[in-house]
């Protein structure tokens, strides 16, 4: 029964705000506890046109590949809806739980952490997907 409560908690979506981590980088705080954030992400991750390479939940780290979103030839005929406005290359993201809420922290591929302009530029389709109810499980 706790499992299932978990499961529809994780499937309903959590709201996520612009905040910064415990070390003072600009990172997404999200308004769930960690064991909740980190199903949920690698669902979010897939949406925005990520592909989880490697993951060590114990340590709150994901290493990442940006691909964009893929689209059918038909949609490819107008502007690309959703892409973001990042590279397609290889990133690192941080989790960590902070009480309630979970901050997640975007790297390059050297850990360096984005700074806020580029962290508010993939804020508004991550906040979408992390706080969409229909996303597919």
């Amino acid at each position: 029964l706790a499992n299932n409560q978990r499961i529809a908690t994780i499937r309903q979506g959590f709201s996520s705000d612009m905040g910064f981590n415990s070390d003072g980088e600009p990172a997404f705080m999200v308004d769930a506890v960690f064991e909740n954030t980190w199903p949920r992400l690698l669902l979010v991750l897939r949406k925005m046109g990520f592909d989880v390479k490697d993951l060590d939940q114990s340590t709150g780290l994901l290493f990442v590949q940006y691909n964009g979103i893929e689209s059918s030839w038909w949609s490819g005929l107008f502007v690309s809806e959703g892409e973001l406005d990042i590279e397609k290359e290889e990133y690192r993201l941080k989790l960590e739980g902070i009480g309630e809420k979970t901050t997640v922290t975007f790297m390059d591929n050297e850990s360096n952490p984005f700074d806020a302009k580029k962290m508010t530029k993939i804020f508004a389709p991550f906040k979408e997907y992390m706080g969409n109810e229909d996303l597919d499980i």
